[in-house]
């Protein structure tokens, strides 16, 4: 798993840009944990929830 020097990976990424189709690739194909942390700490699901709080 590519993690980037802000500590995210690929998915994390992916999630925050609401990328569904990178996601789906990320957990079906790679077999990527969604509920995995990475190195901060956070998981997909917050990368996913902080881009639609920002839109409230």
């Amino acid at each position: 798993m590519t993690i980037d020097n802000q500590g995210r990976t690929l998915l994390d990424k992916a999630a925050e840009e609401g990328n569904l189709n990178a996601v789906k690739y990320a957990v079906e194909i790679l077999k990527w944990d969604v509920n995995k942390p990475n190195r901060n700490d956070l998981t997909p699901l917050y990368y996913a929830a902080k881009k639609e709080i920002r839109k409230l």
